[in-house]
């Protein structure tokens, strides 16, 4: 409320016009809030997200020419891998998403990753099997390290990658690690609807050593055309980044919404369990 018995004429101008323009702010955001991935994040209002599968992944597409940042928090014990071959790790992770046309800029943090929900940043965090249990108790997810060498964790929209076995190497560290942040930008599993198979991608949710790798590709996997469209139309908000919002950023749910739209029937041996 502003007092006008109080103000100046100048005042009262300067109050009214700053009084209108937060009005104007009201009616166009539904919600500001300020999240501990330091971007200021405008929750807008959009009617028109299509979650068919045409729509998520476009075979047309204008590129992302920002900047994508990503996060990489590594626990304090546990993982005495992930610390020597960090800069190897980084380094094929850059190479690969610059392969695809897209510049990152990659941030080793001291402290444990919180939710992301910027179009343009996400996270990783490269742990302990006891590490990764307790994470996903405090988050509650039921899940156990003993079954998953990574893992999305979707309201959150964080990755996880608990050390094992499958880390033979920096390129397959890469490339696991890779595999969840792209479920952060809406990428679903190849094989997520029924009469869709494996096709060798980064997005292969096959056992690491059922996978073939190419040594002369960065992480030694590609991902398929439309799953470019598909990376690159999030990043600059188009209407896969709406679609997985809709899905509070839920591999799940995302795949439950495309499947209703685009009449397939989904493949739960897929889902992000």
């Amino acid at each position: 409320m502003i007092d006008c018995m109080n103000l100046s004429r100048r005042g009262f101008v300067k109050a009214t016009g700053l009084a209108l323009l937060a009005s104007q702010v009201q009616k166009t955001y539904a919600q500001r809030d300020l999240f501990p991935d330091g971007n200021m994040t405008v929750f807008e209002k959009r009617s028109n997200v299509s979650f068919k599968l045409d729509d998520l992944m476009p075979a047309k597409y204008e590129r992302f020419k920002g900047i994508l940042s990503l996060d990489c928090y590594i626990g304090e014990t546990g993982t005495e891998f992930f610390k020597l071959h960090f800069e190897e790790i980084v380094n094929r992770m850059e190479r690969f998403f610059s392969d695809v046309g897209i510049k990152t800029n990659v941030t080793k943090v001291r402290r444990k990753l919180h939710r992301y929900t910027s179009a343009t940043s996400m996270g990783v965090e490269l742990i302990s099997p006891e590490d990764f249990d307790k994470r996903m108790s405090d988050l509650h997810i039921p899940i156990r390290a003993e079954k998953f060498s990574g893992f999305y964790g979707g309201a959150q929209r964080m990755a996880f990658c608990r050390y094992g076995k499958e880390y033979k190497n920096p390129m397959i560290a890469a490339k696991l690690a890779t595999h969840e942040i792209l479920h952060g930008f809406s990428l679903l599993h190849p094989d997520a609807f029924v009469g869709m198979e494996e096709d060798g991608s980064v997005m292969s949710r096959a056992p690491t050593e059922e996978q073939t790798f190419n040594l002369n590709l960065p992480i030694g996997q590609k991902l398929a055309d439309r799953q470019i469209g598909q990376l690159h139309s999030f990043l600059r908000k188009g209407n896969p980044y709406w679609a997985f919002l809709k899905a509070n950023y839920d591999s799940n749910s995302l795949a439950i919404e495309v499947a209703k739209a685009s009449g397939l029937s989904l493949n739960t041996s897929s889902m992000n369990k």
